[in-house]
């Protein structure tokens, strides 16, 4: 995560953050208004039904609670409708310089790439020059046989037939008998497409 995305995330998170306990505190209002709904309409019944004078005076108190109750649930209303506003227009400040630092970012990762490319093909040349080298190793082994049986065939017939040859190498077969020591197009679509190496590669990258 690059930083730009970084500061818009955390700004993003302190605002969300505090709305979320604005509406905690909401739905706990919600729960006291109702409560003191309830106790204001039991007081008034005394007071109607019963002529209650000291109900009187509590359901005075009564509706002064729950008016306290109303105002501070509308406060609460107000500044979660402000931060919501106020988080809009800094994330909204922020989309310019966020893109900014992808472009820089996506700049970098596209240059980086073109160096990891001709690495690939210095290898990829490497590879080849090693496959080279197992021909160069084959034909010189075939050579030795050959002048083998050319300098002893005036002398005998005994190997004649009794000819030498180095066992062949798997490059692309996976189902060979031995495991393939080329690069296998299944494998690098696996590590381009998914970023896993194959279980015997990594053996390799833990030297």
């Amino acid at each position: 995560m690059y930083p730009e995305l970084q500061q818009f995330e955390q700004i993003q998170q302190d605002y969300e953050s505090q709305i979320e306990q604005l509406k905690d505190r909401q739905k706990q209002l919600q729960k006291e208004k109702a409560e003191a709904s309830r106790q204001y309409n039991k007081t008034l019944s005394k007071v109607v039904y019963e002529g209650d004078s000291d109900s009187a005076v509590e359901l005075a108190e009564r509706k002064k609670a729950s008016n306290e109750i109303e105002q501070e649930l509308k406060d609460t209303r107000e500044n979660i409708e402000q931060l919501q506003e106020s988080k809009k227009e800094r994330l909204q400040n922020l989309v310019s310089s966020l893109k900014e630092g992808r472009d820089r970012e996506f700049g970098a990762a596209d240059k980086h790439m073109k160096t990891k490319k001709d690495d690939l093909l210095r290898f990829r040349a490497e590879y080849l020059m090693l496959i080279q080298q197992l021909y160069d190793i084959r034909k010189y082994a075939q050579n030795v046989d050959t002048a083998f049986k050319k300098t002893v065939k005036p002398l005998t017939h005994d190997y004649e037939y009794d000819s030498q040859a180095l066992p062949a190498v798997n490059l692309h077969n996976p189902f060979g008998e031995e495991d393939a020591l080329g690069i296998l197009e299944t494998e690098v679509q696996m590590v381009y497409k998914t970023g896993e190496l194959p279980d015997w590669a990594k053996d390799y990258t833990r030297e």
